[in-house]
C-alpha cells in the first residue's frame, strides 16, 4: 500500500510539473516529490519478517542467519551468531565406563516402571518404619539384659 501511495505522489508531481512548466514550480515539486517518494516507498519492516537459518553457501562459506521482510524483500544478519564453537573435551569410546552405564540404566528403568505401577495403584507401599532418634537407641542398648531367662521356643 504505501508503495502504491508513493508512485501516485510521484506521477502526480511529474504531471504537474509539464502542467506549469517554468523552472521554480518544477524544481519545488521536484523536491517535494522525490522527498514524499522516498518517505512512501521506505519499508519499516513492521510486518511479518522470515527467519532464515545458518546455511553454507554455493562456495562453501558459512552464511550466517538473516532475517528477511516480506514487504520490500530485504535481509540482514540476525546478530546472535556465537563467536567461538564449543570445545570438545572428551571424544571416542570408554569401555571401563559400560558397565556402570549400563546398571544405571537398568536401575532408572527399574525406577520409572515401579513410579508407574503405584501411580496406577497396582503396587501396595508398604509404611515406613519410624525412625528412632538417637537418644532413645543410645539408651536401649545401655540397658543390662539378663541373661539367666531362659527362652520357651
Amino acid at each position: 500500500m504505501r508503495q502504491l501511495t508513493g508512485w501516485a505522489i510521484v506521477v502526480v508531481s511529474v504531471g504537474a510539473m509539464a502542467a506549469f512548466g517554468g523552472l521554480w514550480p518544477l524544481a519545488g515539486l521536484g523536491v517535494v516529490a522525490l522527498s514524499g517518494a522516498c518517505v512512501a516507498l521506505r519499508c519499516s519492516h513492521a510486518g511479518p519478517l522470515g527467519l532464515w537459518p545458518a546455511t553454507m553457501s554455493d562456495t562453501g562459506e558459512p552464511v550466517p542467519a538473516r532475517w528477511f521482510c516480506d514487504r520490500c524483500g530485504k535481509s540482514w544478519p540476525a546478530g546472535f551468531d556465537h563467536g567461538r564453537p564449543p570445545v570438545q573435551k572428551f571424544t571416542g569410546y570408554d569401555e571401563s565406563k559400560a558397565v556402570r552405564s549400563a546398571h544405571r540404566a537398568s536401575e532408572l528403568e527399574q525406577r520409572q516402571r515401579l513410579l508407574a505401577l503405584q501411580r496406577a495403584g497396582m503396587v501396595r507401599q508398604e509404611p515406613k518404619k519410624p525412625r528412632i532418634s538417637a537418644a532413645v537407641a543410645h539408651a536401649a542398648m545401655n540397658q543390662p539384659v539378663s541373661i539367666d531367662r531362659r527362652r520357651v521356643c
